[in-house]
């Protein structure tokens, strides 16, 4: 079902006119986790402790115990000097007893007593899709988040007296033998201390205890230990705390406040990367040993400040809410790729959850990860993918630096942090359809779950992924995912219309990249890497397979985008979600440019002067249309410190890029890619009479088969190519094109199918028309189609 939404000037309120009925997101939908107890609104009691005894009552701002009266510490990289009272209000209470027996702190925007509270607007997605407050885009915010109140008793991370006594009653009917801890799986060192505290036999954690003692993290390096390890030390504590002596305790705090404060330091995953694995690294360790440590550690509260004012508030939310540009979070997308991206999910979960727990409910302070939620699903396929050792299982379109996805390491079915994130997602919004949706992913893929995780699992309603629509764009990274259908025999495409993130950390070059998953089957997708080489161009030399030349990219004379300081970010021009068609165009010409004057030229590709790609998917037909704008330029003959080859615009070869598993045919102008009992063929359109090879890219199984279909000799050429996707012998395309002097007309038909498409040349894109099956051709829109991101899923505006 579509949606109609009208989006208000501010990013803080959104209005939706209509939303999916059959979840129940109407006018009763309105009450929310922000106006319901123990939802997120602001919070007046301390949770329970595991000692057993009730939260106390009344445990908000502390006005007992000693003043914080030094703020943030200079070595907090980035926040005030010493002195200062922490960002974002007066100064709070740092490790005293309030007076109802609870040790508060507070933390966000200034509050009227001289404290901090974090109030945020309500959206409409956190007041489920209906009529209410947040229909009025001018209304202010009708409650706070919450305050962030932190119990006396342990443990605090994790848990409180109602999670805690269901997962004694899971470990009860679970018991395990705690593993020996590995590396690489921080879960495993988790076994011994959960076990301890589940069991109630806290002597089981003296030998982690011997072990936390003994821990020495290296601050000069990036942070590789504080990521590893980090949390794994502070829930240890936390979770054995009775069985440390005070001595313990007393050496453990300021050895880790040490560590703290120098990770916090480090440029690299510092405040303007928050999209980066490091800076989660440090927010969770932060958040954590912060309450973890408050009542015995006087840097405990500006530990919290830092990771909910300096990081969280001041650092991420701007990036997520797309208030920071280029950086932009818009969409919930993990821009470090299918493998780092998904420890910005994970790391959050016990720090982010837990400050839920104690009353300031973060994950409703931005819809990130309400759309990081919907873009995990839209980023697994509807079906498992068949693998060379002829197991199939549950995969994801993989992107970015991936060493671990040839080796199917990094799935979905087996990363716990894709799993623990979403599971979790289903618990904190087990009420509104966005966690029901994030069950019915955990339910369908099975991933492994980490145990404190699945320790805690109560019962979560699932909601079918064909309630949601059948595309999805994440704006801030310029992503498109588009299908034909939720079933398992279906098509699934990933465009990679632009790259989310500057600096570009484990970024490949895929701009303008597509991949296609078919049934089932890979039928083109990127070569998948970290620093591995593949085949260069026409089979030449090695060259990185993270270059345009392992993606399904364009390239200019052999070379594909720009490094270091590209013009800009691609610009998506044209955008839109219809029931028969998805559309999209983008200028990629920013991106293969690098003309700063302080870069080394050969950076540059000198040869581009336009570039601009559309894709059409046909979901009657299954075919995927792209309509490639090539222009070349003169650059390269005049420009300073080039030593590369100096040609016209009409000498320089323009190469579509297409890969397969497999080596594929070629005949004539039609390319075939068979993987399994699944094809795709390639219908290279125009030019008339393009030049076809098949590269082997080696360096196997991280190369494939690379087809480069070459055209020049004119100054602005066009690829108009048509794949067709399809199970091995079912009913062909025929796929024919008529050129006219002011653009292509594009004629397909399978079976009783049919479309014509309308394609206007020209440097840009512009015009261009649809039409399905002999009824009346319908213009291509001109603008981007808006989504918004709400609780009953993305809804396509008009």
């Amino acid at each position: 079902m579509r949606t109609n939404v009208l989006e208000s000037p501010s990013n803080a309120l959104v209005m939706v006119g209509l939303c999916i009925a059959t979840w129940g997101c109407g006018a009763d939908s309105k009450k929310s986790a922000l106006t319901e107890p123990g939802g997120g609104a602001s919070s007046t009691a301390g949770r329970s402790a595991s000692s057993g005894g009730s939260a106390p009552a009344g445990g908000g701002s502390s006005t007992a115990g000693k003043s914080n009266a030094g703020g943030v510490s200079s070595g907090m990289g980035g926040d005030t000097s010493a002195g200062a009272p922490p960002a974002g209000g007066g100064a709070s209470a740092a490790g005293g007893t309030s007076a109802a027996g609870g040790v508060a702190t507070t933390s966000g925007g200034a509050a009227p007593g001289g404290g901090q509270t974090s109030v945020t607007p309500p959206r409409c997605g956190a007041m489920g899709c209906g009529v209410g407050a947040c229909d009025n885009p001018t209304a202010p915010p009708q409650v706070p988040f919450g305050t962030l109140t932190v119990p006396t008793g342990h443990p605090r991370l994790w848990f409180d007296a109602d999670r805690l006594t269901r997962a004694r009653a899971w470990f009860a009917a679970n018991s395990f033998k705690p593993r020996d801890p590995i590396d690489g799986a921080p879960e495993t060192y988790l076994d011994l201390p959960l076990a301890a505290l589940l069991s109630g036999n806290l002597a089981q954690c003296d030998s982690r205890i011997s072990w936390l003692m003994g821990l020495t993290l290296g601050t000069d390096s990036p942070g590789d230990d504080a990521r590893w390890v980090g949390e794994v030390a502070i829930l240890t504590y936390d979770w054995c705390y009775e069985r440390l002596s005070a001595a313990q305790r007393s050496t453990f705090i300021t050895t880790w406040n040490g560590f703290i404060d120098a990770f916090n330091t480090h440029s690299w995953g510092g405040l303007t990367m928050p999209h980066n694995n490091y800076y989660w690294g440090f927010l969770r360790n932060t958040l954590e040993f912060g309450i973890a440590t408050m009542g015995d550690n006087p840097h405990a509260q500006a530990l919290i400040d830092h990771a909910l004012n300096t990081r969280w508030r001041d650092s991420f939310l701007p990036w997520a809410e797309g208030t920071v540009h280029p950086n932009t979070g818009l969409g919930g997308l993990p821009p470090e790729g299918s493998q780092y991206g998904r420890y910005l999910l994970g790391y959050g979960v016990v720090p982010l959850t837990t400050t839920t727990l104690d009353g300031r409910n973060v994950y409703d302070e931005t819809d990130f990860f309400k759309g990081a939620v919907y873009t995990t699903v839209y980023m697994t396929p509807p079906a498992q993918s068949a693998r060379a050792d002829g197991a199939p299982f549950w995969d994801m379109f993989p992107f970015g630096d991936d060493e671990r996805w040839l080796v199917q390491d990094n799935k979905a079915y087996d990363s716990v942090y894709y799993g623990d994130f979403m599971q979790s997602m289903a618990e904190l919004w087990k009420d509104r359809p966005v966690g029901q949706i994030a069950r019915r992913w955990v339910e369908t893929t099975k991933p492994t779950l980490s145990r404190h995780i699945a320790a805690v699992q109560s019962t979560v309603t699932s909601t079918a992924f064909d309630n949601l629509p059948l595309d999805y764009f994440v704006a801030g990274g310029g992503i498109q995912f588009v299908k034909n259908t939720w079933d398992a025999g279906g098509t699934a495409m990933m465009a990679q219309l632009s790259y989310p993130m500057d600096p570009p950390e484990h970024q490949h070059f895929d701009i303008g990249s597509f991949q296609l998953w078919r049934a089932g089957q890979w039928l083109t997708r990127e070569s998948v890497s970290y620093t591995e080489m593949i085949a260069g161009y026409k089979g030449v030399g090695m060259i990185g397979a993270n270059q345009e030349h392992g993606h399904n990219g364009i390239l200019f004379h052999g070379t594909g985008a720009a490094d270091g300081v590209r013009e800009g970010y691609p610009k998506v021009l044209r955008l839109e979600s219809q029931d028969a068609y998805a559309y999209s165009a983008v200028d990629l010409r920013p991106a293969y440019r690098n003309t700063d004057q302080y870069e080394p030229p050969e950076r540059d590709n000198p040869y581009v002067a336009s570039l601009v790609r559309e894709f059409l998917y046909l979901r009657g037909l299954d075919v995927v249309l792209i309509f490639d704008r090539l222009g070349s330029g003169a650059d390269s003959q005049t420009k300073k410190g080039w030593a590369g080859d100096k040609l016209a615009p009409e000498a320089v070869e323009k190469t579509f890029l297409l890969h397969a598993t497999a080596k594929p045919t070629v005949s004539g102008n039609v390319v075939t890619i068979t993987a399994g009992n699944q094809q795709l063929l390639a219908h290279f359109l125009a030019p008339a009479s393009p030049t076809i090879r098949v590269v082997d890219e080696g360096a196997h199984p991280v190369g494939q088969f690379r087809v480069e279909a070459d055209t020049s000799g004119t100054a602005l050429s066009y690829f108009v190519t048509a794949l067709e996707l399809g199970a091995q012998g079912s009913t062909a395309v025929d796929a024919s094109v008529v050129e006219a002097t002011d653009g292509f007309t594009v004629t397909l038909k399978r079976g009783s199918a049919s479309a014509v498409v309308t394609l206007v040349k020209g440097a840009t894109s512009s015009g261009g028309t649809v039409a399905l099956n002999g009824a009346a051709a319908t213009p291509l829109r001109t603008t981007v189609q808006p989504m918004t991101i709400t609780d009953c899923g993305p809804v396509w505006g008009k």
